[in-house]
């Protein structure tokens, strides 16, 4: 709000955090940054930190769950918004660095008209930044360092190799703090715990991404939340297997149900989790092609869920087959199955007839 002449403005802290570009500010404040096969670090702003042993320099930026850009010095925590970069980089209080950030604004407001080089108007959106953080996600899985990840997708989830692959599955780590943005993990002195990243798309585009953290116990004790990584907000996602051989699409809660799904040659879509199956993800799924059939879990959260959107399917004239998987998720199932294929298929069958019967579901 705009006081009159002589009255001090009242800048909104949020909006001015917001509209700045974190990293252009970073090469302000601490100088150009080094790239590495994990992105982008810069020198620590902290000037105490240079007289540290033993305290790699360095700090990451990254994107919070609400779409805020924040920084972290993974070493001991120091981090925050634009305005603790320059409260600690530049000595400034926070008065004066909410003014700094203001004219920012105002220089970015007068240049918004100017096309970047390649012809786009501009910094790159949220959905942008995500695909390419997810993107860096998959290639990371495959490094040396991440066959914790790989082992525990690959031997203890029983997903195959080229199906993660195709569906860009990657890896990051989880501290304290918050997620980093992918990298190897965490520093000496700092609990983490690697994650899986786990991308949603509708068609080629990445809308959200989820993390699964694998190593948990690490992290015992800290207060931690692992957030979905929204882009434009869509609550399902659609696996394509590589090899399709059923007609039916299973819905699934979560990816590594709808993954397993795709390992038996099945098409899936998966709903974000029980609390997402409403009225939009029924309206997203009413548009696939093909049956569907939903396989949620049998405890009372998954039943109750599976319950409500098959009713709002058959509303919108789609009434789904359904089947209650005799496990939290589907991929719990398949770890526990010697052969899930030829399992689902008959449960499948079955689960269809009753639909078009108009019977009750069964368990499987």
């Amino acid at each position: 709000v705009a006081g009159g002449r002589g009255v001090g403005r009242v800048h909104d802290r949020e909006v001015l955090v917001a509209a700045v570009d974190l990293a252009a500010l970073a090469n302000e404040v601490v100088g150009p940054p080094r790239h590495g096969p994990f992105g982008a670090t810069w020198p620590c702003p902290d000037p105490e930190h240079a007289s540290r042993s033993g305290l790699p320099p360095g700090f990451v930026v990254y994107t919070t769950r609400r779409g805020e850009q924040r920084w972290q010095y993974t070493s001991c925590g120091t981090g925050g918004t634009a305005i603790e970069l320059l409260t600690i980089g530049q000595g400034l209080d926070v008065a004066a660095a909410v003014k700094v950030l203001a004219s920012r604004a105002t220089d970015t407001a007068a240049g918004a008209a100017e096309p970047t080089p390649d012809g786009r108007r501009g910094r790159a959106s949220l959905p942008d930044r995500l695909r390419r953080w997810v993107e860096r996600a998959a290639d990371v899985l495959w490094a040396p360092y991440r066959e914790p990840v790989r082992r525990w997708l690959v031997e203890e989830r029983r997903l195959p190799e080229d199906l993660l692959r195709h569906h860009r599955v990657g890896a990051t780590a989880v501290t304290p703090g918050g997620v980093l943005a992918t990298r190897r993990g965490g520093a000496a002195g700092r609990r983490s715990s690697p994650a899986v990243v786990l991308p949603f798309r509708r068609g080629a585009e990445v809308a959200r991404a989820q993390l699964r953290v694998i190593q948990p116990e690490s992290l015992e004790g800290s207060d931690v939340t692992v957030p979905g990584l929204r882009g434009d907000g869509s609550s399902v996602g659609l696996f394509r297997p590589l090899v399709r051989r059923p007609d039916e699409v299973i819905v699934t809660a979560g990816v590594l149900g709808a993954l397993s799904a795709n390992a038996a040659g099945y098409r899936a879509a998966a709903v974000v989790s029980p609390a997402h199956a409403d009225v939009v993800a029924a309206a997203t799924l009413a548009r696939i092609d093909g049956r569907l059939v939903v396989a949620f879990g049998a405890d009372a959260s998954g039943v109750a869920a599976a319950h409500r959107l098959s009713s709002l399917l058959a509303a919108q004239g789609r009434p789904p087959g359904r089947l209650t998987v005799p496990h939290a998720d589907l991929n719990d199932w398949l770890v526990a199955s010697s052969n899930l294929e030829r399992k689902l298929a008959a449960h499948v069958g079955e689960a269809v007839g009753r639909a078009s019967l108009g019977g009750a579901p069964g368990i499987a």
